[in-house]
């Protein structure tokens, strides 16, 4: 059980890590998106503005989309680790040779990270 702990959990933080990294760049590419549109508003090219203010309003949508699924997917990955860390202090819990009330006592003590 403790390597399926070890297991999940390390899957689980590279999962996270790689979000996080994910997060930051589509953050990015949205923050690109909004001064490409502010530096477009030129009333010299109201001919196609109403196009490029389309195409913008279609990536900035799929950027927000993106964004509502990294955060899905980091939540589930976050569950993953904490889930981890507990079967791991499980594992250990029934492997070590404690008295039983200190075990009980560091069973149900908060995990602190």
């Amino acid at each position: 059980m403790d390597r399926y702990g070890k297991r999940m959990f390390s899957s689980a933080t590279f999962a996270m890590r790689s979000l996080n990294y994910l997060c930051h760049f589509t953050r990015l590419q949205r923050d690109i998106l909004k001064e490409m549109g502010d530096a477009l508003q030129d009333p010299t090219a109201a001919g196609s503005q109403d196009k490029i203010n389309s195409q913008l309003g279609t990536l900035n949508s799929i950027v927000n989309s993106s964004m509502r699924h990294i955060s899905y997917a980091a939540d589930g990955a976050s569950r993953a680790t904490g889930t981890g860390v507990t079967l791991r202090r499980h594992a250990w819990m029934r492997l070590c040779d404690f008295a039983d009330p200190f075990k009980a006592s560091f069973t149900n003590s908060p995990f602190d990270g």
